[in-house]
């Protein structure tokens, strides 16, 4: 009785391992897609990713200006992309790998202009080119084989 238990918990083993290597090797043909909606709900890119690729976001999108109701200019900055199913806002190069499709949807912040404060305004706008060039690089730099 020992020995016909001993098999079957061996067959029983083999099987399962067998199962999650089959399962993962067939994970890896598998194809999501990943979309990128600008805040309005536009779309501004959708991308087809191999299971635990790298996930590619599109150039960094931008919102206009606005004068709001006091007469202020609100002025508006990328900060990154945010899940559908977190709040966590990822910048391109931390956008997790593909386990699943999903979405990402851009984030904003508003700075309104106060007396005074355009030299601030001024500053903001450069670090925001230099961070658009820095990622640029980062991307020339860091492509995949082949890319």
């Amino acid at each position: 009785m020992k020995k016909i238990f001993s098999v079957f918990l061996a067959a029983v083993m083999i099987f399962s391992v067998l199962g999650v290597v089959f399962a993962s090797a067939a994970d890896l043909d598998e194809i999501y897609t990943i979309v990128f909606y600008d805040e309005d709900g536009s779309l501004l890119a959708t991308r087809d990713v191999q299971y635990y690729g790298v996930v590619k976001a599109p150039v960094n999108p931008s919102k206009a200006d606005e004068v709001n109701e006091d007469g202020k200019t609100v002025t508006y900055t990328f900060e990154g992309w945010k899940s559908d199913e977190s709040d966590i806002i990822y910048h391109a190069s931390t956008i997790p790998v593909a386990t699943s499709d999903a979405s990402y949807t851009a984030v904003y912040s508003a700075h309104v202009e106060e007396e005074g404060q355009t030299l601030m305004a001024f500053i903001r706008s450069i670090f925001a080119r230099i961070n658009i060039i820095f990622e640029y690089f980062y991307r020339l730099f860091n492509r995949p084989n082949g890319g």
